[in-house]
């Protein structure tokens, strides 16, 4: 039997007709689109711009595995610094980050832009009722209270700030007899 028999030839001139009007529409589209663009360049240039950054965005997300990065890192410097001049803050932060991934508590949630490294209440492994209900699982309202740290374009925004000067402890600068010296400026007048 012959394939055009199978099919019918007025099928396949409807196929062949539906895909004329596809490509035909698509040309007019494109058409249209430049158009657009020549006689509007300021809209098309916003538009353009908004698209290059949505992907940019998309791109540069943190994945869980440049947190892990960035924690490790973290954990290694604060080894390195002396308990004298460790800022408690930086200290305090990578120690709870250090007790999440020990209890398995910490999880990665990924939403096209941003990314959040979030605490869960139990461990993945846990067989609890509380755990297994889905009546007690965490509400979206609160889930702002679970964020440890926010990732967007390249960068866990949270973890930076929190390491900002991980090696000056402000309770060293506390002393005002230190502080008290004076500024001296270029004629050799003592400021106070």
């Amino acid at each position: 039997m012959n394939r055009l028999a199978l099919f019918g030839s007025n099928s396949i001139v409807k196929l062949k007709r539906f895909w004329t009007d596809v490509i035909n529409d698509y040309k007019e589209v494109a058409v249209d689109t430049v158009n657009n663009i020549r006689t509007k360049p300021a809209k098309a240039s916003k538009y353009f711009t908004g698209i290059g950054l949505a992907v940019a965005a998309i791109w540069l997300n943190p994945k869980e595995v440049d947190f892990q990065e960035r924690h490790l890192e973290a954990n290694n410097i604060m080894v390195l610094v002396s308990k004298p001049i460790k800022n408690p803050v930086s200290e305090k932060h990578v120690d709870h980050i250090n007790s999440l991934y020990s209890d398995d508590r910490i999880r990665y949630t990924s939403c096209l832009f941003l990314s959040f490294m979030w605490k869960d209440n139990f461990c993945r492994e846990v067989g609890l009722y509380e755990s297994q209900c889905s009546y007690l699982k965490p509400s979206l309202r609160k889930f702002y209270d679970r964020i440890e740290d926010i990732g967007f374009w390249g960068k866990w925004w949270i973890y930076e700030e929190k390491m900002k000067d991980f090696d000056v402890s402000p309770a060293e600068w506390s002393d005002t007899s230190v502080l008290n010296l004076g500024v001296v400026n270029p004629r050799g007048f003592t400021i106070s």
